[in-house]
């Protein structure tokens, strides 16, 4: 695991750290960069811990953010345990030379981390979305009779939900028709959904226009 690499400085940090004398200070800082570096909780003393204690909600926040986002606990990033072993030569070389570079790719690695977050939510996003189609073609249905459909559908701008999906399904179950039946009468029907009871009032549509024109018929006849 690589660690964390940069974190926002804000400015109530500093505007605090103005109020403490230069050892205070310094112990504020140290403070701040251990925790939200290594993840290692300060053990101040005096105003230093007062001054940690005023601005502490953010730095965890901040801490917690980095942990949800990349899945991953600080604690197990205790790679050293005294950020200034290097002693004061090369404390301040890397101090330079790292704070320089670091200026100069700070704004990539941002980008490299919010672009991780996103994909991974479109991964997620991609795990929980529904397909209808599929759905259907669980059920059964011909693929090439639930493509004329789902035509229909989009013309007649239905959404295709895993609500609407099962709306229809139980219509279809109640119908007592197979699902391949139910789809295929959709699709020539030019139907976005299915109800047995549509059908039924085609049908008795249908034998009232019979019976109407065999009464004119039999009037006819009469005459």
């Amino acid at each position: 695991m690589a660690g964390r690499k940069l974190f926002k400085f804000y400015k109530s940090y500093y505007d605090v750290a103005c109020e403490l004398s230069d050892k205070d200070r310094l112990a504020f800082y140290d403070a701040i960069m251990h925790r939200q570096f290594l993840g290692i909780e300060p053990n101040l003393k005096g105003i230093a811990k007062l001054a940690y204690v005023s601005q502490k909600y953010n730095i965890d926040a901040q801490v917690k953010g980095w942990e949800d986002r990349m899945n991953e606990k600080l604690l197990n990033n205790q790679l050293i345990t005294d950020p200034m072993q290097g002693g004061i030569s090369g404390g301040m070389q890397g101090g330079i030379s790292g704070g320089m570079q670091g200026g100069y790719i700070q704004e990539e690695v941002e980008e490299k981390e919010k672009e991780k977050v996103k994909v991974k939510e479109k991964e997620e996003y991609t795990i929980k979305s529904f397909d209808f189609k599929k759905a259907f073609l669980d059920l059964d249905v011909d693929v090439k009779i639930l493509e004329d459909w789902l035509k229909v559908r989009k013309t007649k701008k239905a959404v295709n939900s895993e609500t609407a999906f099962n709306g229809i399904k139980k219509k279809m179950e109640a119908s007592g028709k197979s699902f391949n039946e139910c789809v295929k009468i959709s699709a020539e029907k030019s139907w976005a959904g299915f109800d047995i009871e549509w059908l039924k009032e085609k049908q008795t549509k249908y034998d009232n226009r019979a019976n109407i024109t065999k009464l004119k018929e039999i009037v006819y006849e009469d005459f």
